[in-house]
């Protein structure tokens, strides 16, 4: 019982928590680790399967080889020491999970919680690793107090208002974990009256993070405390931008995200939300200051060249400006940063708004400076009647859009696709009204209408349906040759540059090159073929009598050969070479076919042969010598066989009985595929060929029959009476017989004398009925 007991605290002190090479993770283990080790006084073998137990990822992987002795076992914690026990990388890992937290509010008080418990883990790691220097950085200590809500903060900054400069002590994070303490009590109890730790929240299908989600449901305003959002309060949209600013100051609300108050925008962790292209500064949209005279960012618009071979996506639409209305065309581009409108057109409507300068950026390289620049709001009226309001259209002097036609009636008689839709037709149709990525609301494609390839595409916008087609899509076989040409000319002057310069320079090669037994020369491509003996056969293909030379080694020599080789069906090398040496002449053709074939996957499938494996031992029926033949059997039925019984054809089959240590045959007849047709086979050949031992089947409806059968025959040949002792018939007990006059009837009657055999058994006993005594076998 002592024993027992003083084993328990030993086994208990064998566990060890798991480490994955989480740096945060190691100091506890190194100390539980350790301490254990000291008490419980471990052999190297044991501590060895403790690590082992107890190391998960990274860190198994990084002492792995280190683990097959167990004398290394003191290595393989130094080596986990080297690895994970670095400060500077256990600080900057705790530093990070405490910097992640971004929001701390006793609103929200299981955030506040998190906040102490990380800064307590940074705190009580660095104190056992004896590294107080980490926790004496005043900077960190400023940006964790500005992480504290509003109250606390400035009641923290009081505190230090309060104490006289000479002899306040410099504070330290320890120190305000110790502040902290009182309001951790605080949180607790919040805490347990909301019903504990409230489980974090999962967004589905949500495009921003949940910090952003939790910014965008604020709807409070700082300013007014109304039901709208701070930006959007109208004492900031109506100040200047001086003004504004003012105002965030006073209420200390962050100028960039302007949704809290307990932090600045320098911490704020939003990115910039200044939506101004060339500004980079962490503030609002609303904060920007603009420098009139500079001009703003270039907006980025597509070029539109007049091209025969293209239809752009142009639609008639109408423009209105309260009772003014303009019937004109516009040009959808999806490409584009901005939307456009003629000046002229804007003056027919007498739309004005506020003006701002722009820059446009065309992607042909030009730019176009629009100082006097308008943005406008007008209501577009598409084909099909429907009725938009697009804001923010930039007016320009000149909008130099290509002039298009298009024949309606002609697309859907010639495309059967496009009869149905209500399509547009025009007649040189020049855009004033340029469509960019602002309103693709209005603009993207809810429906389209496309045929075969290279035939005209209809899609269909909340505008109408308009059409664009690009013909020049078609490639032509000159197109094909041409860039082929380019390619081989590419291949060639990459492998062989010296001899592509003598060519064109002197038109011979030099002595020592190695493709000098070739004769190269230059076509009229400037492509560098051989020159054979062939120049007379009229017969051959020009490319033939002056096959080009290719290098052994380069990508388009591979991606020919590649080619020909997949065209002739995987065919042996020499059916590839032939085809091949009908245009080119590749240097060591054979080895590059070859390694072709050698890397192409079919060709690997098709080599490949199965790798058997070794056969397994014969089993014992195979082997068993000295007994008589078919004492192991195998059984079969091969058949049918139709035999002639008068004049009507029956069919039988033949049961195949094979002895498996002497491999002799044994053939009987059977009349059908019964299991009682198997057993007379069987009851047959054992007549023959004397007693089985054992039968191997393939477990047919027959044999599977024939073995329940035999099973059922061999339980109703047991008689229990041969087996099992009954109790002996003993003088003075009570028995009942039949009547041998009477059927039906039973004697009751006394036991006077008993009869044993000579084997000790009662065969027959006297027995007494009223006044008749009668002598009965038992």
């Amino acid at each position: 019982m002592n024993d027992t007991f003083s084993l328990n605290p030993r086994k208990h002190l064998l566990e060890l928590p798991d480490f994955n090479g989480d740096f945060r993770m190691w100091p506890q283990f190194k100390m539980t680790y350790l301490e254990t080790a000291r008490k419980g006084k471990f052999s190297k073998l044991e501590n060895l399967n403790r690590i082992r137990k107890h190391l998960k990822g990274d860190a198994l992987k990084s002492v792995q080889g280190l683990m097959l002795n167990p004398d290394n076992v003191d290595k393989v914690f130094e080596r986990l020491n080297s690895l994970y026990g670095n400060p500077d990388n256990i600080y900057t890992s705790l530093l990070n999970e405490l910097l992640a937290i971004r929001y701390v509010s006793l609103e929200n008080p299981s955030t506040f919680m998190e906040f102490a418990n990380a800064l307590h883990n940074l705190i009580d790691n660095m104190t056992i690793l004896e590294q107080p220097d980490y926790l004496n950085d005043q900077r960190l200590l400023k940006d964790l107090v500005s992480k504290l809500p509003v109250d606390i903060r400035n009641k923290w900054y009081l505190e230090q208002l309060a104490t006289e400069e000479h002899s306040r002590p410099v504070k330290t994070l320890k120190d305000l974990a110790v502040w902290l303490k009182p309001t951790e009590g605080l949180a607790t109890m919040l805490i347990a009256r909301q019903g504990g730790y409230k489980k974090k929240v999962h967004h589905l299908n949500s495009h921003m993070s949940p910090q952003k989600i939790r910014h965008d449901n604020r709807k409070r305003c700082l300013l007014c405390d109304n039901d709208h959002k701070t930006i959007e309060c109208r004492r900031l949209t109506e100040a200047t931008v001086s003004q504004r600013r003012r105002l965030l100051i006073e209420k200390n609300i962050c100028q960039n995200c302007c949704n809290f108050s307990n932090h600045k925008a320098i911490n704020c962790f939003l990115p910039p939300q200044c939506k101004f292209r060339a500004c980079r500064q962490k503030h609002n949209t609303l904060l920007h200051q603009e420098n009139d005279n500079s001009p703003e960012t270039p907006m980025r618009i597509n070029c539109h060249n007049a091209n025969g071979n293209l239809f752009y996506q142009i639609i008639p639409i109408t423009l209105h400006n309260q009772k003014t209305a303009v019937s004109t065309y516009a040009l959808i581009d999806p490409g584009s940063s901005t939307s456009l409108i003629l000046e002229e057109v804007r003056k027919q409507l007498g739309a004005e708004g506020e003006v701002k300068p722009l820059t446009l950026s065309w992607t042909n390289g030009s730019i176009q400076s629009e100082p006097a620049s308008k943005v406008v709001s007008l209501k577009i009226q598409g084909p099909n009647g429907r009725s938009f309001d697009v804001k923010n259209l930039r007016s320009v002097q000149e909008l130099d859009l290509p002039m298009q036609s298009i024949d309606a009636r002609t697309l859907k008689r010639q495309y059967k696709h496009l009869n149905n839709i209500n399509l547009q037709g025009y007649l040189n149709a020049i855009p004033t009204v340029l469509l960019g990525l602002p309103h693709s609301f209005i603009t993207h494609a809810i429906d389209s209408r496309s045929g075969k390839e290279n035939e005209p595409i209809a899609q269909k916008s909340r505008l109408g349906w308009v059409n664009s087609t690009d013909f020049s899509n078609v490639i032509s076989k000159e197109d094909l040759d041409r860039a082929e040409r380019q390619l081989l000319r590419k291949a060639q002057w990459e492998g062989y540059p010296e001899e592509m310069i003598s060519l064109h320079a002197k038109g011979i090669i030099k002595n020592d090159s190695k493709i000098r037994n070739l004769t190269p020369q230059l076509d009229d491509q400037q492509i560098m073929r051989s020159v054979t003996r062939l120049e007379k056969a009229n017969f051959l293909h020009t490319e033939t009598k002056n096959p080009m030379i290719l290098p052994k080694k380069h990508t388009i020599t591979n991606l020919i050969v590649k080619h020909y080789h997949e065209k002739y069906k995987h065919k042996k090398t020499e059916t590839i070479i032939a085809a091949i040496r009908q245009r080119f002449w590749i240097i060591d053709l054979r080895a590059v076919v070859k390694n072709v074939a050698d890397k192409c996957q079919k060709c690997k499938n098709d080599k490949a042969r199965p790798s058997p494996p070794i056969m397994a031992p014969l089993p014992r029926c195979r082997l068993a010598v000295r007994q008589k033949p078919f004492t192991h059997t195998g059984v079969d039925y091969f058949g049918p066989l139709n035999i002639a019984i008068g004049r009507r054809s029956e069919k039988r089959w033949g049961a195949v009985f094979t002895c498996l240590t002497t491999r002799a045959v044994h053939i009987e007849l059977a009349t059908d595929l019964s299991a009682s047709s198997f057993i007379i086979c069987l009851k047959n050949m054992q007549h023959r060929r004397g007693k089985v031992s054992h039968i191997y089947s393939d477990n047919g409806t027959n044999f599977v029959g024939a073995n329940n059968e035999m099973t059922r025959l061999q339980e109703r040949c047991k008689r229990e009476k041969w087996f099992n002792k009954a109790e002996q018939i003993q003088v003075g007990d009570v028995v009942t017989f039949p009547d041998d006059q009477r059927k039906g009837k039973w004697l009751k009657g006394r036991v006077t004398k008993v009869n044993p055999s000579k084997d000790n058994q009662v065969r027959s006993a006297c027995v007494k009925i009223g006044n008749t005594e009668v002598t009965r076998p038992t």
